[in-house]
């Protein structure tokens, strides 16, 4: 009954919803990866006129098709090609710069900067993803310790690099927390636009319900008031022939033309409820009736 009226809410309404959210976090993924390999990639011509500029673009090159690769397979419905795409980027990532880093000159290299850069980007790109964006940072820490102490540095110099990273991978994850806490905020927001949306639906369905009910209440007054009366003088009119078997024939005549009369019009009454209900008969329920 509720299929046929306006206003009903669809059947998978709610599992469309429950993908928004999933769908907008993959599509931020696949387009800030994809912008990255974007932005890398017009250096690689680049990367030839530095020191071992041959291995440096190899490097460099290797890097944009990790990151395309892995922009590309965040899509909605394959978190476990997702989830490898993330950390194949991420891993590329990683291992780009420590290989540009080494290539070009250790910690005087233009590249040694993008160690700080890794744990940030990671959780602009993925913010729900705290473990990637940590992993990222330790991982860029402990290749940034190890390019340092290899160059015979200081233990301060080394510390104070270090407690910079961490500080910047602290900052990273504070970020990309209060983005989920905006995510969990706005995903709540959203369910309950679509409960008060699924509510207005169902009130609206209640009250055409409610409607038809008085309009069939109504429908009902008027049939009893137009049946009932030709039904009684049917009755009043047997009841007489029956009482007075010996009536003059003109009586009985006059009696059975009234009698006629009543059941033509209760007849009348019923064909145009009939019509009246074809014409408010869904197609659905006319091809039924028809059949």
């Amino acid at each position: 009954m509720l299929h046929g009226l306006p206003g009903a809410p669809a059947a998978d309404a709610a599992g469309e919803d429950a993908l928004a959210v999933p769908r907008s976090s993959m599509r931020r993924r696949r387009i800030g990866i994809l912008v990255a390999a974007m932005l890398i990639a017009p250096f690689v011509p680049l990367d030839l006129l530095l020191p071992h500029g041959g291995w440096v673009a190899a490097v460099g090159l290797t890097w944009v098709a990790a990151l395309a690769l892995g922009g590309i397979a965040q899509r909605v419905g394959h978190p476990g090609a997702s989830a490898i795409g993330l950390a194949a980027g991420v891993v590329a990532s990683i291992g780009a710069t420590a290989a540009k880093v080494t290539l070009t000159g250790g910690s005087e290299s233009l590249f040694f900067g993008l160690l700080f850069a890794l744990a940030p980007t990671v959780a602009l790109v993925a913010p729900e993803l705290p473990l990637a964006c940590a992993g990222a940072g330790v991982v860029a820490l402990v290749v940034g310790i190890l390019i340092r102490r290899a160059e015979g540095r200081s233990g301060v110099d080394v510390g104070y690099w270090a407690l910079l990273e961490v500080g910047i991978v602290g900052l990273a994850l504070f970020t990309a927390a209060l983005a989920r806490r905006q995510m969990a905020q706005l995903l709540r927001l959203e369910h309950e636009r679509q409960q008060t949306t699924r509510e207005l639906a169902d009130s609206r369905i209640q009250r055409l319900q409610l409607e038809h009910l008085a309009e069939l209440g109504r429908l009902a007054a008027v049939v009893s008031h137009e049946v009932n009366n030709p039904l009684a003088a049917i009755q009043a009119n047997l009841a007489y022939l029956v009482e007075a078997p010996d009536a003059p024939a003109p009586e009985r005549s006059e009696v059975l033309r009234d009698t006629a009369q009543a059941v033509q019009r209760i007849a009348g009454t019923i064909a145009q409820l009939r019509r009246l209900s074809v014409a408010n008969a869904s197609p659905s329920e006319e091809d039924g009736s028809r059949s």
